[in-house]
């Protein structure tokens, strides 16, 4: 927090070009699932800050979230998405302070979108990020670019609590990380770098990329027992990974085709659960793993407005059966379809369906509508069901199982 304080005493010497503000009344409705410690109705208050400065080549870019809910406090946050200042001349880019990145080119299954720490309260695709500390340059020549960045801070992701209906986790006293095959930390210094080249070839847009990290995508859950029949905490617990990957987009038949393959190392990490147990071990056993994910998306004009037609599938490949169980999204697909309205109001409809490729006995189905109300409102509402059965270990949608919800948000834009 000590760099997020120098950030606002740095833009305090500079007259902001651009200020907005948006408040949000934040409903959601979920269906009782007989647990008498969740909460099934959640009335909340949200608040986002945007400031932006640019003064030729200086630029300041700071976006601030929060919530605050009315049944269950856990849910209260406030966090960077950014909150940087940089030098950009068109050609070099510096940014220091808050950054999140994306690296991905897919929609819904994202391997590559592996930098920042996220919000997993609320959105099963692409939950929103958490801004992180770091130091970044980008270099761009001809129809290409490379980056790179440092960031010494691991920022833990946000997890549902245990009053929360959307995975209802335990609360959790502590986070660690695992710093060496015998050695675990709570510590949040945890040096972590990678850069990323982005080419243009024929009709297709490149980007090879490596990253060396903390990987919050899947952690582990190790049971701390005082004795053998008597379990006192659960810790969450993150391995380090080094991650290359390969991910394209390119037009063909008036559609785009999009890829991404990842290759994930993991640090080897024999003997840290020296003193822990967990209900199947082998879910411990972290291994390294291919991830391939493709899609393809088509636009379509439909009376006034457009329509987008979207499948996308993703699949992991490995020799353990325990890391593929492990993931929520391990052979899956997903069919989706967008229709915007194009007018004045922004009217906007999105369905998505994730099914389970193996046995389809796991889907998650989302529908949304959203649209502006005059000028400076915007309403949002839709549902989310999740169907899920355990079959061969494979546990996949399990944990959210009782992600099925109905929500309703109205917007005030300023």
């Amino acid at each position: 927090m000590k760099v997020f304080s120098l950030l606002f005493i740095a833009l305090s010497g500079f007259s902001l070009t651009e200020f907005s503000a948006e408040t949000g009344f934040f409903q959601r409705l979920f269906k009782n699932d007989g647990n008498p410690i969740t909460e099934s109705y959640n009335p909340a208050i949200g608040l986002k800050l945007k400031f932006k400065h640019k003064n030729e080549s200086f630029k300041a870019k700071v976006i601030i979230d929060s919530l605050y809910d009315f049944v269950d406090k856990d849910r209260f946050y406030l966090y960077p998405e950014e909150a940087w200042i940089g030098f950009d001349d068109g050609d070099d880019i510096i940014k220091l302070g808050f950054q999140h990145l994306n690296w991905s080119s897919t929609e819904a299954f994202r391997p590559s979108d592996i930098i920042n720490s996220r919000n997993f309260d609320g959105m099963i695709k692409n939950a929103n990020k958490i801004g992180e500390p770091m130091i970044s340059y980008k270099s761009i020549f001809d129809n290409s670019s490379i980056m790179a960045f440092y960031a010494p801070t691991f920022i833990k992701p946000l997890l549902p609590g245990s009053k929360n209906s959307f995975g209802a986790f335990p609360d959790f006293n502590k986070t660690e990380v695992i710093k060496s095959k015998t050695e675990v930390d709570d510590d949040i210094f945890h040096h972590q770098f990678g850069a990323i080249f982005n080419f243009t070839l024929g009709k297709s847009d490149i980007a090879i990329h490596y990253a060396n990290h903390i990987d919050r995508s899947e952690p582990i859950f190790p049971i701390i027992f005082l004795n053998p029949f008597v379990p006192i905490e659960v810790i969450p617990t993150y391995y380090r990974v080094s991650q290359v990957g390969l991910t394209s987009q390119t037009a063909i038949f008036e559609s785009i085709l999009k890829t991404e393959f990842v290759y994930r190392n993991y640090l080897d990490y024999e003997g840290f659960i020296k003193n822990s147990t967990f209900f199947n071990k082998s879910t411990l056993d972290k291994k390294d793993h291919f991830i391939g994910t493709m899609g393809i998306e088509k636009n379509f004009s439909l009376g006034e407005g457009e329509l987008t037609i979207l499948a996308e599938a993703i699949s992991t490949f490995s020799a353990s059966n325990s890391q593929r169980n492990s993931a929520i999204f391990d052979r899956d697909a997903l069919l989706g379809f967008r229709y915007a309205f194009n007018d004045t109001q922004g009217k906007e409809i999105n369905f998505s369906i994730i099914s389970d490729l193996k046995d389809f006995h796991q889907h998650i189905i989302n529908l949304d509508y959203s649209q502006r109300i005059y000028e400076n409102w915007k309403i949002e509402t839709g549902i989310n069901f999740v169907d899920s059965i355990v079959k061969d270990n494979y546990f996949g949608a399990e944990g959210i199982d009782t992600a099925d919800y109905v929500y309703l948000n109205l917007k005030r834009f300023f």
